[in-house]
């Protein structure tokens, strides 16, 4: 009987261990979020993003999002000439080079918190012009795929940080030639545990986040949160 306890609780330590280390490779979330029960989060695309990027690529990644049965919804509303580092109140795709990212950096998303509050009020999506010619979009072997980044960079949109699992969308770097562009059930279990499961009612039919809600919302103080996607250097 003793022999039969011990297995038992040798067994039962060993679950527990797994889940444990299981959920510590899993989604990272850091309790930030948009605010509303099932938020629309609005965007627009900069002119300086080549056309072609929006419909072939950025579209369907966003798409890929809002199919995850999440209360969350992406929207885009158009093009503008502004960039992302003069758009306060806006959430901003743009194309720009920024020396301090690293010469590893693809793209990367900055969003705004404001200050003493989980909200988050503004988030801006930029890859690095410093891999122009690098980046494709029909999986060729020597360019970095535009839709596979931006899936991970909207996946930071919704304020998930980079998880541990190498399968999924929201791990820190990203081959030449990989694609990414479904949705691990790791990454679905991160937004389905920050915005809730969507069983069918619809999204954004409460709350909405940023995309010009401008006004006396730039007299707040913000906190600003980083993430990057790096190229795999092999």
């Amino acid at each position: 009987m003793r022999y039969v306890r011990y297995i038992l609780c040798i067994i039962l330590i060993s679950v527990i261990m797994h889940l444990f280390y299981s959920k510590s490779l899993g989604y990272v979330y850091s309790g930030m979020r948009w605010p509303g029960s099932s938020p629309t989060v609005y965007y627009k695309v900069s002119e300086w993003v080549p056309g072609y990027w929006h419909l072939e690529s950025i579209d369907p990644a966003d798409n890929t999002w809002n199919k995850a049965k999440a209360k969350f919804e992406f929207r885009h509303t158009g093009w503008t000439h502004k960039r992302w580092n003069n758009s306060p109140g806006e959430n901003i795709i743009d194309y720009d080079y920024y020396d301090p990212w690293g010469d590893d950096v693809l793209a990367s998303t900055q969003c705004w918190v404001i200050t003493g509050t989980t909200n988050v009020s503004e988030c801006n999506m930029v890859f690095n012009k410093d891999y122009h010619g690098y980046f494709g979009m029909d999986g060729e072997p020597n360019k970095y795929d535009i839709e596979s980044i931006a899936l991970h960079e909207f996946g930071h949109w919704l304020i998930l940080g980079h998880s541990q699992n190498s399968s999924a969308v929201m791990y820190a770097q990203i081959g030449l030639g990989q694609l990414k562009r479904q949705l691990h059930q790791d990454d679905i279990d991160g937004i389905r545990h920050i915005y809730g499961f969507d069983d069918g009612g619809g999204c954004g039919s409460s709350g909405s986040g940023g995309g010009g809600n401008g006004g006396d919302e730039q007299m707040q103080k913000f906190s600003e949160l980083k993430n990057n996607l790096h190229a795999q250097l092999l």
